[in-house]
């Protein structure tokens, strides 16, 4: 826990990691979404992204 703590701290301090992480995070995310691999969300893989958020 104690390294986890240390690497978050890091990341926040230093705003070029933290936009790192959170690009890493949402590329990750996205793909997951792009189920075609197109690296665009159609109509469908966008109503998945609303129906995982329980916007149905």
């Amino acid at each position: 826990l104690e390294e986890w703590l240390v690497y978050i701290e890091n990341v926040l301090n230093d705003p070029g990691a933290y936009e790192a992480e959170i690009r890493g995070i949402a590329s990750f995310v996205f793909s997951i979404f792009d189920t075609n691999g197109d690296e665009q969300l159609d109509l469908e893989e966008y109503r998945q992204v609303y129906r995982a958020a329980g916007r149905d």
